[in-house]
């Protein structure tokens, strides 16, 4: 199968939902044994668990009364959003290896502080290398996934704007300037996520390419939708 045929199958109606002929590629690194991507995502689980937790220090330290705007800042939304994957993803590997091997078997604002370079650097880190270090498949059409979250918090802000005390959470998300902030989501929700998951999507076939030029040639063991394919190991049509 080309590249070419690969593409055209990722506008495929089937590919808006989360089945999948392989579903053992997600509980897998893309190269290396079996046991690697369950130690890495158990890591990045514990680490995400000691920042959630520091963060209540931070807020309450020296006496301190909290955060009462913790929740109103998108960079919260995103790190609660990936702890969430983390942990979903952590549960379901490890219930994956542990009780149903058989499938893998189957051939806020910016600055210095600790807690911002964690959500705002670390937090990015940890997306990419994970997205290099797993097997998942991207989809094309999953692009409505962040869309949806994108609208959700556009709908929050104005929510909180005109029902709070007035203040924008955001400059570029100012609803007192209605006519530049629309501009603004309409380039960021027409062009600007669109963008970014295309960039993924091209980072996948990165990583692809990559699986087969070096870890294939090698002889490390590998897990790719494109071997799943070829080998025919398909198993379960839906890993959840």
């Amino acid at each position: 199968m080309t590249r070419c045929d690969d593409l055209k199958k990722e506008f495929q109606c089937s590919n808006f939902v989360f089945d999948h002929d392989s579903p053992k590629l997600f509980v897998l690194a893309e190269c290396g044994p079996r046991i690697l991507y369950p130690i890495w995502s158990g890591f990045w689980l514990v680490w995400h668990i000691v920042w959630f937790s520091f963060d209540p220090y931070i807020a309450y330290r020296n006496g301190g009364d909290g955060d009462p705007y913790y929740f109103i800042y998108l960079t919260n939304w995103g790190y609660m959003l990936v702890g969430f994957y983390n942990l979903v993803d952590f549960i379901v590997t490890l219930y994956v290896h542990v009780r149903r091997s058989d499938i893998v078997h189957l051939s806020p604002k910016s600055g210095g502080d600790p807690t911002s370079i964690e959500k705002h650097a670390i937090n990015s880190v940890y997306v990419l290398l994970n997205f290099f270090i797993c097997a998942k498949p991207v989809r094309l059409l999953h692009v409505i996934y962040p869309l949806i979250i994108g609208v959700i918090y556009v709908i929050f802000s104005v929510i909180y704007q005109v029902g709070g005390d007035g203040a924008a959470i955001y400059p570029v998300l100012d609803w007192d300037q209605a006519g530049t902030t629309i501009i603004y989501v309409v380039v960021l929700t027409c062009i600007g996520v669109p963008v970014v998951h295309m960039a993924f999507f091209a980072m996948y076939q990165l990583r692809i390419f990559i699986h087969d030029k070096c870890c294939a040639k090698s002889g490390v063991q590998c897990y790719t939708e494109q071997t799943a394919i070829r080998t025919g190991e398909s198993g379960v049509t839906s890993y959840m």
